[in-house]
This record gives C-alpha cells, structure tokens and sequence, in this order.
C-alpha cells in the first residue's frame, strides 16, 4: 500500500503545483495590471487637477471681466450725462444747493426729496440731497475740532 500511495502522491503532486502555480501567476498578471491601472491614474491625476483649477480660474476671470464691462458701461452712461447741462444742474442743486440768479433757497429738514419727471435724477443725487450740506458738515467739524484742542 505504501507503494501505491506513493506513486498516487507521485501524479498528484505535479498535477497540484501545476495548478497553483497556474493560479499564482493569474494572481499575479492581476496584481500587475492593478499596478499599472493604479500608476495610469496617478499619472492622469495631477493634469487633471490642474485642468479643473484652470477652468475655475478662467471662470473666474470671466466674470471679473463682465463685471469690468459692466462698471465700464456705467461709467459711459456717467460721462454721457455729464455733458448735458441740465443734469449738470440739477447736481449742482442737489449736492451744493445752488440757485438760479433771482430765485431763493428753501432747504426743508426731514423731508424726502420728490424725483419730477424733468430732472434727471439718479441714486447719487438723491442720496447727495438727503445729506447735508457741505458748509454745515465743515462747521460741524470745526467746532469739534476747535473744542478738543482747549485745554
């Protein structure tokens, strides 16, 4: 019986490494291909990063220069307005409270301004008028600054 087992052993033996060594090397080709995808996409990471940074980037731009546009434009329509003179003054009697030769000034406290249909106004005249006036803000701060310095 010992001789039979043995030359089972014999057949079996070559039989059982061929296939372990049939399922180490697919083990191993999987191992290898794993490797290399796992190196494909380190290799494909960095540009692609850099890629999305760069389309974040230029996105960013992009808005930066409508919004440029836009200013631009209201500064145009800003420059246009100033040429005409009738806006010319009714800034000037918004912001300085100017009056025509023969006509007096009125200045009414905590009302608001009313906008008329002939006088182009704008936020900033009408935030101008809201204020005060320029000569009571420097007095204001003349006083304040005369009564700090007496000892």
């Amino acid at each position: 019986m010992t001789s039979k087992t043995a030359s089972r052993s014999a057949r079996t033996a070559p039989e059982r490494t061929a296939v372990g060594l049939l399922s180490t090397s697919i083990a191993l080709r999987q191992a290898v291909v794993w490797a290399i995808l796992l190196i494909a996409t380190l290799q494909f990471a960095g540009p692609v990063q850099a890629l999305v940074a760069q389309q974040r980037q230029a996105s960013a731009l992009e808005a930066e220069v409508a919004q440029r546009k836009a200013a631009l434009a209201e500064l145009k329509q800003r420059k246009q307005r100033l040429s005409d003179p009738h806006y010319v003054k009714a800034l000037a009697r918004a912001r300085l409270h100017f009056v025509m030769p023969g006509e007096t000034a009125y200045i009414v406290v905590d009302a608001q301004p009313e906008k008329s249909a002939d006088l182009p106004w704008d936020s900033a005249v009408v935030a101008a008028a809201a204020q005060q006036p320029w000569w009571v803000t420097m007095h204001h701060t003349m006083a304040q600054s005369s009564a700090e310095v007496k000892p």
